[in-house]
C-alpha cells in the first residue's frame, strides 16, 4: 500500500527531509554570523524553490533541469509537479461519464487511453 497516492506523497516528503539536512549543514559554513547565513540561505532557497522550477518548465531544457537537481527545494517542487501530473492523468478517465466514454471509444479516429 506504500505505492498508493498518499504513500508516494509521503515518500517524496521524507526524501526531501533527508536531503535537506546535508544541504543546511553546507550553508552553515558560508557565513560567520547566523543572521547573515540564514538570510543568504533564505534568499537562495526562495529563488531556487519558486523561480527555477518555472524557468525549467517554460524552457524545457534538460541541461538546466539536471544542473538544478542538486538543490533539494527544486527536487521537491519537480517531484510534486510530476506526481500531480501523473495523478491527474490516471484519474482523467474517472471524470468522464460512461456514455461519453463509450461514444469516444466508438470513434476510431481518437486515440484515447480511456478506451
Amino acid at each position: 500500500m506504500i505505492f498508493s497516492v498518499p504513500g508516494t506523497f509521503f515518500l517524496v516528503l521524507v526524501l526531501y527531509g533527508f536531503s535537506g539536512i546535508p544541504y543546511v549543514y553546507f550553508f552553515s559554513f558560508l557565513k560567520n554570523t547566523s543572521t547573515s547565513g540564514f538570510f543568504i540561505f533564505l534568499i537562495i532557497n526562495l529563488l531556487i524553490g519558486t523561480i527555477m522550477p518555472t524557468v525549467v518548465l517554460l524552457s524545457e531544457s534538460e541541461e538546466v533541469e539536471y544542473s538544478m537537481l542538486v538543490f533539494p527545494h527544486f527536487c521537491l517542487v519537480s517531484g510534486l509537479t510530476s506526481f500531480s501530473r501523473l495523478a491527474l492523468l490516471n484519474n482523467k478517465c474517472k471524470l468522464i461519464r460512461e456514455t461519453d466514454r463509450l461514444s469516444l471509444c466508438r470513434n476510431r479516429r481518437t486515440l484515447s487511453p480511456c478506451c
